[in-house]
């Protein structure tokens, strides 16, 4: 059995260390719940930019079919060519007919 005194100072020191404990651990959870409200706001924005490069490439897909080059190169009076002739470089050759 412990003597009063040591029994008081053994109270002491487990209460102490309880409390260290919890104050600890509130100073973690207060820098957990920071850390999660910056990480949901990273995730937000990167749907967000997910999105705007989703659009973005629907946009370049539509901007860069066939018809409208061809629209555009109407516009600006290009013509088709009949016939592509490829110069020859170290034995390469090729010549391609256009459709």
């Amino acid at each position: 059995m412990l003597k009063p005194n040591k029994r008081r100072r053994f109270y002491v020191m487990v209460y102490s260390l309880s409390g260290i404990i919890a104050t600890v651990g509130l100073a973690f959870n207060t820098a957990s719940i920071s850390l999660n409200d910056n990480i949901q706001k990273l995730h937000r924005q990167i749907k967000v930019v997910r999105d705007q490069n989703r659009e973005l490439k629907a946009q370049l897909l539509q901007e860069t079919r066939w018809s409208k080059l061809d629209a555009v190169a109407t516009e600006l009076g290009m013509a088709r060519p009949k016939t592509i002739i490829y110069i020859a470089a170290h034995g390469y050759q090729n010549t391609t007919q256009a459709p």
